[in-house]
């Protein structure tokens, strides 16, 4: 089982561009994060999986915005994710690599995770990855 912590997350906003990712096909990663890139310098940046369907969801590269931020594209989307308790596990190394961390994540049984918020990716500054990414799973609250 991969080593995480909880966290109580603060509500947040985020600007993006979505795709939806279908079982069989090429992920639009890179296509969606080369729309991307050129606004994140100075913010903080994520990519969120969520509306999970049948093996297909649909995919956000995103960047931390004030509620309310001008878009500056017209099929740019927003995304607030509201204050939450997370699992909150570290990812080092190539983000070539990061989904073998996936993969032992989502195989978790023990972990209650709440499949009605999206998952996460949070980058370091230099968007290199190289110094780490966290990943953000939502908890079920407890009962």
């Amino acid at each position: 089982m991969p080593p995480y912590r909880t966290t109580k997350g603060t509500k947040f906003h985020v600007i993006g561009v979505q795709a939806r990712v279908l079982p069989g096909t090429m992920p639009p990663f890179r296509d969606v994060w080369a729309r991307v890139k050129p606004h994140v310098e100075g913010r903080q940046a994520y990519s969120f999986c969520f509306d999970f369907d049948d093996g297909a969801f649909t995919y956000m590269a995103a960047i931390e915005a004030a509620e309310g931020s001008a878009l500056p594209e017209a099929d740019w989307k927003t995304l607030t994710v509201p204050e939450h308790e997370f699992a909150v596990f570290d990812h080092t190394g190539s983000i070539e690599t990061i989904g073998a961390s996936w993969e032992a994540i989502m195989s978790m049984e023990d972990l209650k995770k709440d499949e009605t918020l999206p998952t996460f990716e949070k980058y370091d500054a230099a968007m290199t990855c190289e110094s780490g990414v966290t990943i953000w799973i939502p908890l079920q609250a407890a009962t």
